[in-house]
């Protein structure tokens, strides 16, 4: 009795296959991790404003530094908003009670 033996082009198609399943493994992962940036996630995001604020007078001519107002700005993904009274943190961080 012969043995059977594959044909030599199934070889080539194997090869292929695997290398479609890593592309395809590495272009799903990539288009995962860009769908979780905040600059796809956040596109026109507006937090609401309580009260007329101009961030092109205060941040843009007064060159008011970010961090004044906002205290994650440098080490998170969303500067939080600034600190609002009545919520049980003091107002003006830094300042001794």
């Amino acid at each position: 009795m012969r043995e059977f033996h594959f044909p030599n082009w199934v070889n080539k198609f194997t090869l292929l296959i695997l290398i479609g399943i890593l592309v395809g493994a590495g272009y799903l992962a990539t288009v995962l991790y860009a769908a979780h940036l905040p600059t796809t996630v956040n596109v026109g995001h507006r937090p609401f404003q309580p009260i007329p604020y101009s961030h092109e007078l205060h941040a843009g001519e007064l060159k008011i530094d970010c961090r004044y107002c906002h205290n994650t700005v440098d080490t998170a993904a969303h500067a939080a908003g600034p600190r609002k009274p009545g919520n049980g943190r003091p107002d003006h961080v830094g300042q001794s009670a």
